[in-house]
C-alpha cells in the first residue's frame, strides 16, 4: 500500500486564477490514489488535472516509533500579491516541532500546513515504511506532471 500526496489543479467558479488543492489518499498504488482523486474532483473544478504527487510505502501497523512522519507545506510571500510554497517531509515528534524544524529551515518562509503522515497511515492500520534515522528522500517518489481528469 502507499499514502499518495496528490496536487490538484483547476479552476473553482467564480475564481479568475486556478486554484491548486492537496489530497493524501492511501491507495494500491499511485494510479489507484490518482483516480480517486480525480473522481473526487472532476465535477467541481473547471479544466480539473494532475499537477503531481508525492508517495510514500507503507507495511502493515506493528507499532508506535518514536518520531512520526509530517508533511508541511511552507510559503513565501512576493513578488507583489503572489505566494510561493514549498512541501517538505519531516520526522518530528510533535506538530510543534516539524513546524520549527521547517520555520527553521529557511526564516524568510512561514510554515502554512502541517499534516500528520503517520497518524493517517496507523488509522488505516499501517505504518511509514521508513523509520526517523533515514532521509525521507530514500523511501519516498516524487513526480511533477500534468495529466488531465477527464
Amino acid at each position: 500500500m502507499r499514502l499518495v500526496i496528490v496536487n490538484v489543479g483547476g479552476k473553482r467558479p467564480p475564481a479568475i486564477c486556478e486554484t491548486h488543492e492537496i489530497r493524501a489518499v492511501i491507495a494500491r498504488s499511485v494510479e489507484h490514489a490518482m483516480s480517486e482523486v480525480a473522481t473526487a474532483v472532476k465535477d467541481t473544478l473547471l479544466s480539473p488535472h494532475i499537477d503531481g504527487y508525492l508517495a510514500v510505502n507503507l507495511r502493515p501497523a506493528e507499532g508506535t516509533s518514536e518520531k512520526d512522519l509530517f508533511f508541511v507545506e511552507t510559503g513565501l510571500n512576493g513578488p507583489g500579491f503572489s505566494e510561493s510554497h514549498l512541501y517538505h517531509l519531516i520526522w518530528a515528534k510533535s506538530t510543534l516541532e516539524a513546524r520549527n524544524v521547517a520555520k527553521n529551515h529557511d526564516r524568510k518562509w512561514h510554515v502554512d500546513t502541517v499534516f500528520n503522515l503517520s497518524r493517517m497511515a496507523r488509522q488505516s492500520g499501517y505504518d511509514i515504511e521508513g523509520d526517523a534515522q533515514q532521509d525521507p528522500k530514500d523511501f519516498s517518489t516524487e513526480m511533477s506532471l500534468y495529466a488531465p481528469i477527464n
